[in-house]
């Protein structure tokens, strides 16, 4: 599958995933707070990246980078905020010169529908921790030709300060 393929897949199931109204978990910014910091490891062909501040401001917010063949080939920007007892995921999604990939009005959103001590479970993904230098998140990603849906494993290790 060509990058941009996967990526429109990708899109289509992120720009779907908030659709289906899941109960939302109850939980706060503090549950979260092991998130914070810079994280590398290797998905989709190349190398990914997350960096995310600490809880301030009633927000934490995340920035995402694949890097293949070193070249940048696309970025997110991710916030984590508390909504109604909950927290809630939103991320945007920009090509290499800052052009979004969802209309400008747009936000893509992910309600939390399960947390446990070492796993939230977002609506469409899911972010493990099962260790202080480790997390990963798992994707459902759709295919809107086919209907089919595949899962995506990225795997990170905390970059030490």
């Amino acid at each position: 599958m060509t990058a941009q393929r996967f990526l429109a897949c990708f899109l289509i199931l992120m720009a779907s995933a908030g659709a289906a109204h899941a109960q939302s978990a109850n939980a706060t910014l503090a549950d979260f707070t092991w998130l914070a910091g810079q994280w590398t490891g290797p998905a989709l062909g190349g190398r990914s990246e997350e960096m995310w501040t600490s809880p301030d401001g009633g927000s934490m917010q995340g920035m995402y980078r694949l890097v293949k063949d070193g070249k940048v080939v696309f970025y997110e920007l991710l916030t984590l905020t508390e909504k109604d007892g909950s927290v809630v995921l939103r991320l945007k999604h920009f090509n290499t010169d800052l052009t979004g990939w969802e209309e400008k009005a747009t936000v893509l959103e992910f309600p939390l529908v399960k947390i446990t001590p070492t796993e939230a479970h977002f609506d469409g993904m899911i972010f493990k921790h099962p260790a202080k230098d480790a997390f990963s998140v798992l994707l459902k990603i759709g295919d809107k030709k086919t209907g089919a849906v595949r899962e995506e494993l990225f795997t990170y290790t905390r970059v030490a300060p």
